[in-house]
Parts: structure tokens; sequence; C-alpha cells
């Protein structure tokens, strides 16, 4: 039974992936330099193991989900872990990128064409995903009312979408978040444009949160409290003064240390832990600061996959659906390597899913965004 849950299934499905990505086929995904941000391209790399720690995280969990119909972690330390630290990482990202642009903008940046991005951006994927989930649903046993899906529908995610047979495997819940972040935008204004406090002011609240969600009941289960993800946002927010003083630092050095700390985020037996959050924090200051990971982060097709995070992330339940039907769920079942093999396949595809989507929905959906803002062709921070 163990060996469902073997570590070595997953990178290979990883080395795979890059070199799938790597292909021509694939350079429909590349993006061109944005005008408006000095972009890091280890994040840009980053994005896409991050979305794919989380699709790992839930292959995992099919597994049980398919045998007994219950959606809970696996009995495996490594995937258990991996799909929290992939979106505690996700959090660190945003908190990073509209930091940034707090900053260097003074506080005082353009409201209507960011919040305008922020709904073009993510609102004509998520859309798409919520109309094929509720689609699903509606064969899927007894229809759903509709009204009950058009809050968080016509909300963007601001209001999740409950998924109630798993059809996006339950990813939505982060959008919530996601949006909450960006309504406190203009409170985190008011604190960038001083530029002598923001830093201190930004410490002791992170130190806060820290204390706050070490001591508060961890509520239920696998979930996160409020207070731990408003850690994680502002552990990516104090990466933006703190990069600087890193630079410096050889890349095989904080190669090293980032591959370290990593490793020792999956120590703690309870995901989301305030430590585990604070070292994936020193693990986001690294990468920010250029390390690369022996140049992995930096590879053409890092950057690809990073560019189609979103649909990896939002789209990855209804890529593993071809579980549910009997012939591929009895023979994936069958044994360990038909398992694997069956979910090699099924990444594989959804990263052709999310290239396509990319390229329709997406890339579209941020053109006219920028056509109603009427901005230049600038591009703001991006989800995951």
């Amino acid at each position: 039974m163990t060996s469902f849950y073997s570590i070595w299934p997953s990178v290979v499905c990883v080395v795979g992936l890059l070199a799938f990505a790597s292909t021509p086929l694939f350079s429909v995904a590349d993006t061109a330099p944005t005008l408006e941000i000095k972009r890091v391209r280890t994040l840009d790399g980053l994005r896409g193991f991050l979305a794919f720690a989380v699709v790992f995280h839930h292959i995992a969990i099919y597994r049980n989900f398919l045998l007994d119909g219950n959606w809970q972690d696996s009995p495996s330390r490594y995937y258990t872990e991996l799909g929290p630290i992939g979106v505690s990482l996700f959090f660190m990202i945003t908190g990073y990128l509209f930091w940034f642009k707090l900053c260097k903008e003074k506080g005082r940046p353009n409201w209507h064409s960011l919040y305008i991005g922020r709904i073009f951006r993510i609102g004509p994927l998520y859309i798409f995903a919520v109309l094929l989930a509720f689609a699903l649903d509606q064969v899927h046993g007894a229809p759903l009312p509709i009204y009950t899906q058009l809050k968080p529908l016509v909300s963007l995610g601001a209001f999740q979408y409950q998924d109630p047979h798993m059809f996006l495997a339950g990813v939505t819940w982060s959008i919530k978040y996601e949006w909450c972040f960006y309504f406190s935008l203009p409170i985190l204004a008011l604190l960038a444009r001083y530029p002598k406090v923001r830093t201190p002011l930004l410490t002791f609240a992170a130190s806060a949160f820290a204390i706050a969600a070490t001591l508060m009941p961890r509520g239920d289960g696998w979930k996160p409290t409020n207070v731990s993800i408003m850690l994680l946002f502002s552990l990516g927010m104090l990466a933006v003064p703190l990069k600087d003083q890193l630079t410096a630092l050889p890349d095989r050095y904080a190669s090293v240390m980032s591959i370290l700390l990593c490793a020792a985020a999956f120590l703690p037996r309870t995901t989301y832990a305030p430590i585990t959050s604070i070292l994936l924090g020193v693990v986001f200051l690294l990468v920010s600061s250029g390390a690369s990971i022996f140049g992995l982060l930096t590879m053409r097709a890092a950057i690809r996959l990073g560019d189609v995070s979103y649909g990896i992330y939002l789209l990855q339940g209804l890529a593993l659906l071809s579980l549910r039907f009997t012939p591929v769920r009895r023979f994936a079942l069958s044994s360990s390597p038909h398992f694997w093999l069956i979910q090699f396949v099924e990444v594989t595809m959804l990263a052709v899913t999310a290239m396509i989507t990319h390229v329709l929905i997406e890339r579209p959906g941020i053109k006219l965004g920028r056509k109603i803002a009427g901005n230049a062709p600038q591009e703001t921070p991006r989800i995951g």
C-alpha cells in the first residue's frame, strides 16, 4: 500500500513535465517581458512547481477518495505537506508582488487599473472552471439549485464555491483569501507612504501573527486559520525590503540553504504551522533574492509552467476526473505503477489544458481588462 505514496513517481512526473514544457509545442505559453515591474525570474519559475505541488497533494488524496469516498489527507507525510507548502508560497508571492508595487508607487497606485486588472486576471478562467464544475454537479446525483452558486460565481471567488463533488479538488478556497488581501491594499498603501516606519511595523505585524497563530486553536483539520494566512502574506511582504541584503550571496549557497530549509518544512506534523511558515518565509526570501536552485527555477521550461500555473492550479480537479470512470479507476488502483502511469498522463494533459486556456481565456481576459482600464500593455502582478 505504501508504494502508492512513494516520492519518486512525483519526481519522475516533474522531470517529464519539464522535458515536455521545453519543446516548441509549449512556446505559445511564452510571455513577453512586462514593462511595469521588474520581474523576478526565479519567482516566475517557482510558480509552476508550486502549482504541481498542490496537484500531487490531491493525487495522493484521490486514491483513498476513489476507495471510500472520503476527501482527506493521505497517510504520506510528504504528500500531505506538499500541498500546504505550495499554497503557502503562493500567498507569499502575492504579498511580495503587491507590496513591491505599493512601495514602488509610494502608496499611490492607480487603483482603478489595479482592481480592473485583478478582475480580468482572475475572473475569466475562474468563471470557466466553476461553470464546468457546476454543469458536472447538475448531472452527478441531485441537481444543485442555481441560486446557491450565483454568489461565488458573480464574486469571482470572493465567496467560496463549495465544490460539493470535488470536481475542482476544492482549490477555490484560496482565491477567497487572495481577494481579502486585495481588499486590504488601500490600508496597506497608507503604510507604504512612510518608508522609515513601514518595515519595522511590518516586522512587528508578522511577529504578532506568528505568536497568535501559535497560541490559537488550530480549527478544522487541514484548514489554516485566518491569522495563519495573514502571516504568510506578511512574510512575503517582508521579503521586499530584505531581499537586497542577500543578493550578494552566491547562488550555490543560497540554493543549498533553500533546499535544506524546504526539507525542514516537511517535519512539523501540523499543516500551516507557524514554524513551517517561517521556514518557508526564509526560503521565499532566498528565492526572491535570486536563488535559482542550481538553475532549476530559471529554466525556460519552468518559467513556461509558471506562466500557466493559474490554470494548472484551478483546473487540476477536472484533469483528475478520468479516475472516476470505472475502467480507468480499476486499472489505476490495481497497482502502484498503473496508478502513477495514469497520473503521468493526467498531469501532462493538465499542462496542455492549462497552456490552451492560458492562450484562449487568460490572455484575452488580461487584454480586455487593460483596454477597459485604458492601460498601456503592461502587466500588474499575477496570481499564483
